[in-house]
C-alpha cells in the first residue's frame, strides 16, 4: 500500500502536452514536479501507450547494469564489446549446469535475459507499459525524491522503426522476417560492436517470466554504449 506521505516524483518524459499548471522545460524533454498521489494519478492518465520505468533517487540517470558494471571496475565504456561478446557465449557454454530450460542458442534477447535473471550484467534495462508499476518502484525504498521516466512509444518506434530498415538494408538483413527477427539480429552486430549509430530499440521479451508478465515489462536496449545509455536513448528522437 501507498503511502499517505508521498515523496515528491519528478516524471521525465518526451515533448507532452498538459495542462498548463505543469511546467515543461525544453523543447524535447520536460520534468513534472508532483507533491500528491491525486496530482501523480492525474498525470500518469494523460500518457496513453507511453513507457515507463519508476527509479528511488530523481539524480540517477538511466544506465544499464552493463554500464554500472564497468564504472565501478574503472573500464572505460568503449571497452564494453570484447568483454560482452565473450560474457555471452561464456555463458552459453555453461548455462545447461544449472537451467534445464535454456533459449535456442541464435535467441540472443532471450541469452541476455537469463543472463540478468542470474545476477549477470547486461546492456538491457527494464520499462514497463504501466504508470502505476513504475510508480511503485519509484516509491518502493525511496528515502528522497524519486523519478517516473516516461517516453512516448508511438514517438520512439515511428523513429526506430526507420533506422531499424536503414541497420537491415546495411547489415544485409533479410527485409522479409518478422521485426522480432530483424531487431534480434541487429542486436547480435551490435555486441560485436557493428552499429556506431546511438539509439535504442524496444524488445518484447520473447519468453517472459510471471514477474515480467505481471508487470508489463519490456526492454529498451542500446545499439551502442559509446556514449553511455543516455547517449543512445537521446539519439533515438534525433538519430543522426
Amino acid at each position: 500500500m501507498l503511502s499517505a506521505n508521498l515523496p515528491p516524483l519528478q516524471i521525465h518524459f518526451k515533448e507532452v502536452k498538459l495542462q498548463g499548471r505543469y511546467c515543461a522545460q525544453g523543447s524535447q524533454t520536460a520534468v513534472i514536479r508532483v507533491s500528491n498521489w491525486e496530482d501523480t494519478r492525474q498525470v500518469g492518465r494523460s500518457l496513453r501507450r507511453w513507457l515507463f520505468r519508476g527509479q528511488a533517487n530523481a539524480e540517477w540517470s538511466l544506465k544499464s547494469s552493463l554500464e554500472r558494471a564497468f564504472e565501478s571496475r574503472g573500464i572505460s565504456i568503449t571497452r564494453t564489446d570484447p568483454v560482452e561478446e565473450m560474457m555471452l557465449i561464456e555463458f552459453k557454454s555453461a548455462a545447461h549446469l544449472f537451467s534445464k530450460n535454456v533459449p535456442k542458442y541464435e535467441d540472443t534477447i532471450a541469452w541476455l535475459t537469463l543472463i540478468r535473471h542470474h545476477g549477470g550484467p547486461t546492456r538491457l534495462l527494464d520499462f514497463t507499459e504501466s504508470f502505476y508499476v513504475a510508480a511503485y518502484f519509484a516509491l518502493e525504498g525511496a528515502t528522497e525524491d524519486c523519478a517516473i521516466w516516461a517516453f512516448n512509444r508511438i514517438d520512439l518506434m515511428a523513429t526506430v522503426s526507420d533506422v531499424i530498415d536503414t541497420l537491415c538494408k546495411q547489415l544485409k538483413i533479410d527485409a522479409n522476417i518478422s521485426l522480432d527477427r530483424k531487431c534480434d539480429e541487429i542486436l547480435k552486430r551490435a555486441i560485436l560492436g557493428m552499429i556506431k549509430k546511438s539509439l535504442v530499440i524496444t524488445i518484447e521479451l520473447s519468453q517472459q517470466n510471471e514477474r515480467q508478465f505481471l508487470q508489463q515489462g519490456l526492454a529498451m536496449i542500446p545499439l551502442n554504449l559509446q556514449e553511455g545509455y543516455m547517449g543512445a536513448l537521446l539519439g533515438s528522437f534525433d538519430p543522426p
